[in-house]
Parts: structure tokens; C-alpha cells; sequence
């Protein structure tokens, strides 16, 4: 079992679109360089790079990355996935090997009829064609579902909030009033 958490290389997006070039399923950049790529400017430093994909997905996940060694990340700890033993709730890290830094981490949502279903909360949905928008041929997280995750988090971090400072600003009215409903801030998250 892997302790070394902060282990990470942060790949450019250019070279997160390389290894993810021949992938048969559709992922989304997320985290907080989805808040960047929204915004069009680097916010901050990033630890890592996060995607999201649809769990139904989680065979081809796997086959994709069995040159990798794919650990999974539950309750503050990592070990090597076993395919039958991986929930919608976990996170996948991916390293070259078992020393290496960890590359890529992969969050899941889980999907019905054609909708995207918050992890948190099984009524709040959206179509998953309006859960992204496309840059740079690259599909992206929507801001209001990404500050939705870092917001609704059960510990929302310094950079969360800073994130949240940097977006929500800058949202449509649309997207404002949808993350409302769901997102309530506490005073001290307030500027």
C-alpha cells in the first residue's frame, strides 16, 4: 500500500490529452484547472490533474490503463484496484509504476438516463450534455458542478474557497441560481 499522498507530477493539459488521446470513452477535465480553463488564466499552483468519467465506464478505464499501475483512493487510503472491488465514490490515482509520481486522478459520477447524478445527493441531476463545455477540442467540467464538488465537500480547503472567490463571480445568472440551490454558504467562507 502507497503513504506517499503528495507524491504527484502535474502534467500540462497538453500532455494529459496525449495519454488520454486513444481513450474509447468520454472524460471531462475537472478540479481546479477547469476552474482555470473557464476562466482563460492560471488562478493558482496545482498539485495535480483531475477527470471525471462516467463509472459505467470503469472496465474500459481499467483496460485503458493496464500499463499503469491504477491504485484506488478510499477513506485516506490507496491500494492496488482490484476491478471487482471499485465504487462510484472512489477515486482512481494513476502512476507508471509503483515508485513513480502519480499522473492523473479519476473521479466518477454515476449516470441514468442520459442525466449526471451528484454524488451527494442522488436528486440533483443534470442532462450530460449541459454538464461541460468544449475548449481547446477538450471537454470541461461545467464551473457550477466543479464549485458544487469543492463546495459541498465535508472539509472545503483554503484553495476551495479560493477557487469559489475566483468563479462564482464571474458565472452567468443561470449558472449562479443553479449552484445556489444547492450550495449554502457558511459566514465564514464570506470575503
Amino acid at each position: 500500500m502507497r503513504t506517499d499522498f503528495n507524491n504527484w507530477q502535474l502534467l500540462s493539459i497538453e500532455s494529459l490529452k496525449q495519454i488520454m488521446h486513444d481513450a474509447d470513452y468520454d472524460w471531462y477535465l475537472a478540479g481546479g484547472i477547469a476552474l482555470d480553463e473557464f476562466l482563460g488564466r492560471k488562478t493558482r499552483n496545482h498539485e495535480d490533474i483531475d477527470i471525471l468519467v462516467n463509472f459505467k465506464e470503469m472496465e474500459c478505464i481499467l483496460d485503458f490503463f493496464n500499463s499503469y499501475n491504477v491504485y484506488t483512493a478510499r477513506n485516506g487510503s490507496l491500494s492496488l484496484s482490484l476491478r471487482n472491488n471499485i465504487k462510484s465514490t472512489d477515486s482512481l490515482w494513476i502512476a507508471k509504476d509503483d515508485i513513480d509520481s502519480f499522473i492523473i486522478e479519476i473521479l466518477f459520477f454515476e449516470e441514468e438516463a442520459g442525466h449526471w447524478i451528484y454524488k451527494r445527493d442522488n436528486a440533483v441531476r443534470k442532462k450530460i450534455e449541459d454538464i461541460y463545455f468544449v475548449k481547446n477540442d477538450m471537454k470541461i467540467i461545467q464551473p457550477e458542478i466543479q464549485l458544487l464538488y469543492k463546495m459541498n465537500s465535508s472539509s472545503v480547503r483554503e484553495k476551495d474557497l479560493y477557487d469559489y472567490h475566483n468563479v462564482y463571480p464571474v458565472l452567468e445568472e443561470r449558472q449562479k441560481e443553479w449552484l445556489d440551490q444547492y450550495v449554502k454558504l457558511k459566514s465564514d467562507y464570506l470575503l
